[in-house]
Formats: structure tokens, C-alpha cells, sequence
């Protein structure tokens, strides 16, 4: 009996012993694996570090306008314009894009202005990209470096392109007039900004002003007969197609632009501060057609290359 029972007894230790052993083998490797997943569920936790947009310049179809990072020319919609938050949503979003962002935007190339780059929270708590106040989009229409989308009318409003100071330049252009600090009564755009003629244009109807030129010195376009107002004298109103099919304002022979450096209805700063080749200069304009006269103080000189 004692000999059975230690028989008996061995073989149970060793059952035992081995159940442990194939348990802290279980043990073991139960651990490799929850460690492995524990490892996983961290990576995955671990959120990607945010990337702000970037906000270039371009000129789809000779206009300088903002566009997106890999080009794409951006717009603002006119429902958005009342209090600056994003009103496009289901189909719209589908056909006009958002630019959305998981950081602070920033310049990228171009005459962007980092102070009125900014975001706005969208109702599913992404950030939308927004410019001087304005909601950006890209319009799924366009392919590249187009800008399709300018003035069309969907989801109940207008889609403007986006200038690099921040205005939205509406289909029809108003030449009116306003005083410009140091000089006589003069015209100006819509907003207030002061227009020029163009010393490279020689006092032809016709523009001299295309690529880097039209981004210091934006052609005054329209998309119909432009209007007068003020003192602006509607028989010298007009146009003049341009070599890239835009259709500019002239007033009295001289077509019509506006200075990028000119921030606020009656500055006339005009000058820019790169300093390639050839001298450029504009006057600003009387409402009787005349430049600036003799004495008044003249758009300081810009040296811009003609390219």
C-alpha cells in the first residue's frame, strides 16, 4: 500500500507539474500577445501630428486668386458671408469641397497674408480654412489650375474667387470715386481701393500686364458692362479683351487696376518692394480721364520685371 500510494502519489505530483508548466508556457505567451495589442491600441491612440494647409497664389485664367497647396483654386460662397460660418453641407460639400485642416494654415508661396488666414469649427468638429473671415472651397468642376466655379450660382447663392488681400471680386465691375489721401478726387473699384492707369501701357486701350505683373497689379475685370457711379462719367466707361480672354475696364482709353499693397479705400502706396528690370508705374485717374495732374504726388515707382 505505501508503494501505491507513492506510485500513485508521484504520478499526480508529475500530472500536476506539468499542468503548471504548460500553464506559465500559456501564461507566457498570453503575455507576448497582450503586450503586442497593448502596443497596437497606443499606435493607434497616438493621433497623427496636425499639418496646417497651405494657402498659395495662383492666376487660373490670368487672375491672381488664392489656391490650395496643390493648386486648386479656392472660393468663398456668399451664404457664408453673414457671420463668416460655413453654411454648405451634404451635396454642396460633395460638389464644393471644403478646405479642411488639422492645424494653422499657413502661407505657402505667393502673396498670401498669414494674418487673415484662419479656421472655423464645421458642425462634424473638422476645421475648415478660412481667409480674411471667408470659408474656403475648391469646386469639383475644376480641374487643376481653372476657376470654373467663379460667379456661379448653386445652393442658393453666389461662389466667388478669393483676391490675396481678401476681397471677392464680384461678376460686374463698379468704377466709382473717392478721395485718395494727397490727391484730387480719383476713381476707385467697389471697395473703395484706388484704380491706375499703366505706365507700360503707353496710353494704349490695350494691356501690357500679364503674368507676375498681374499679381502687383490686378486687372480691374468684369463679366458684363461695367458700371458707374459717383462722378464716374459712364461714356468713358469700357472694356478691352486681354490676350488671355479676360475682359478688362478701361476709362478713357486707359485699362483699369488695382495695387496689391493698396489695403484700404484711400491708399495709394503702389510700390513693390522686389527690384528686378524695368521701371513700373501707374497714375491714378481724374473722373474726367485725366492722370493725376503735374504736382500731384505720382504712384511711387515698382520695378517689376514684364513676364
Amino acid at each position: 500500500m505505501p508503494l501505491t500510494f507513492n506510485l500513485r502519489s508521484a504520478v499526480l505530483l508529475a500530472m500536476v507539474a506539468a499542468s503548471f508548466f504548460c500553464a506559465s508556457c500559456g501564461s507566457g505567451e498570453e503575455s507576448t500577445t497582450t503586450a503586442s495589442e497593448k502596443s497596437a491600441r497606443e499606435e493607434a491612440a497616438t493621433p497623427p501630428k496636425p499639418k496646417g494647409a497651405e494657402i498659395s497664389t495662383g492666376v487660373p485664367n490670368g487672375r491672381p486668386v488664392l489656391v490650395s497647396e496643390e493648386g486648386e483654386t479656392l472660393y468663398a460662397f456668399e451664404k457664408d458671408l453673414d457671420g463668416g460660418q460655413p453654411t454648405c453641407y451634404g451635396k454642396c460639400a460633395k460638389e464644393w469641397p471644403p478646405l479642411l485642416t488639422a492645424g494653422q494654415p499657413t502661407p505657402y508661396e505667393g502673396r498670401t497674408s498669414p494674418e487673415l488666414l484662419g479656421t472655423v469649427k464645421r458642425r462634424d468638429g473638422s476645421l475648415q480654412v478660412t481667409y480674411a473671415g471667408h470659408p474656403l472651397y475648391e469646386y469639383a468642376g475644376d480641374a487643376g489650375a481653372e476657376a470654373k466655379g467663379s460667379m456661379l450660382e448653386e445652393f442658393g447663392g453666389t461662389w466667388y474667387l478669393v483676391l490675396p488681400d481678401g476681397r471677392l471680386p464680384s461678376g460686374v465691375a463698379t468704377v466709382s470715386t473717392g478721395e485718395v489721401k494727397g490727391l484730387t478726387t480719383v476713381l476707385v473699384d467697389a471697395e473703395g481701393h484706388t484704380l491706375y492707369d499703366f505706365h507700360m501701357d503707353k496710353g494704349a486701350p490695350t494691356s501690357t500686364c500679364y503674368g507676375i505683373c498681374t499679381d502687383v497689379w490686378p486687372p480691374l475685370f468684369t463679366e458684363g458692362k461695367p458700371k458707374a457711379q459717383g462722378a464716374v462719367k459712364e461714356s468713358l466707361l469700357g472694356t478691352t479683351e486681354r490676350e488671355d480672354g479676360l475682359v478688362q475696364v478701361t476709362y478713357a482709353g486707359h485699362p483699369l487696376y488695382t495695387y496689391v499693397d493698396d489695403k484700404a479705400p484711400g491708399e495709394n502706396h503702389g510700390e513693390d518692394p522686389r527690384v528686378p528690370e524695368a521701371k513700373w508705374y501707374g497714375w491714378a485717374l481724374k473722373p474726367d480721364g485725366n492722370e493725376a495732374a503735374p504736382g500731384d504726388p505720382r504712384v511711387k515707382s515698382s520695378e517689376m520685371p514684364n513676364s
